[in-house]
């Protein structure tokens, strides 16, 4: 994931509600394989939203670790760009590993669907999921977007994680301006609404799964649920063929 964030903002106060400041992390941190004889790859790894300038220090040690890798494998456009103008690497980009694994056996429905009527859905009736960082929800209204149905926010429903990768079967349209909730809701191609703003990682979303092209009244009936599948169908494949191609290129080293 964000493996190669070089710095973690922390919004939280401080003593005398002083503002916090950003903590710079080890580089290279934990999860890398430093100084390990075997051949290193990345899957979906990204540098997240980050616009802070790296340190010079910081820099050649992180360009020195990229260079250990032997094969690269970024999550968006933003991250291949950053490897490409840190150490002159090209990298592939692959789809989130979401898309490599389906749980559905694993997740209990029934659950799920008394977590959703605990949090105040109203049995029988159409549900909306929210999933959203910020308060980005102003002048949206359940009853406008779709009559009778319940507007929940996700992140209050107590969901475990594979219960929130399956939650989505059981809305009627999720809202969303992340990365989990969107490919949550398009997994399952559930119709969605994203709201700005959103990170870069979303907006690729948007364009490869034909997101956000409606008024959010017209989210279900302009959905387009062929071209979704399809989509989603395409990334499981690209994600399980560039791993097939890196275990052969790689076995027995």
């Amino acid at each position: 994931d964000e493996v190669w964030k070089w710095h973690i903002r922390k919004w939280g106060w401080g003593k005398g509600r002083q503002r916090t400041r950003d903590q710079i992390t080890p580089v290279p941190n934990i999860y890398w394989p430093h100084g390990v004889p075997v051949p290193k790859v990345s899957y979906a790894a990204t540098i997240g939203k980050s616009n802070t300038p790296i340190p010079e220090d910081l820099r050649a040690r992180l360009r020195d670790s990229l260079l250990e890798f032997d094969d690269l494998g970024v999550r968006d456009r933003r991250t291949e760009e950053f490897v490409r103008n840190l150490c002159g690497r090209e990298s592939s980009i692959v789809p989130d590993p979401v898309f490599l694994e389906d749980l559905s056996d694993e997740c209990d429905l029934d659950r799920v669907r008394y977590k959703l009527l605990k949090a105040g859905a109203k049995p029988g009736q159409a549900i909306i999921g929210y999933y959203v960082h910020g308060d980005h929800l102003r002048g949206i209204e359940a009853g406008k977007v779709m009559k009778g149905a319940s507007l929940l926010n996700l992140k209050a429903c107590e969901l475990t994680p594979v219960g929130f990768g399956n939650v989505s079967k059981l809305l009627s349209m999720m809202i969303s301006n992340t990365h989990h909730g969107t490919l949550v809701a398009v997994l399952n191609n559930t119709p969605t609404y994203i709201v700005d703003p959103c990170p870069p990682k979303v907006k690729d979303h948007i364009a490869r799964f034909g997101l956000n092209r409606a008024p959010i009244e017209k989210t279900v009936d302009k959905w387009d649920s062929a071209h979704v599948a399809k989509a989603v169908a395409e990334e499981s494949q690209i994600g399980v063929g560039w791993l097939k191609s890196i275990v052969e290129k790689y076995r027995g080293a």
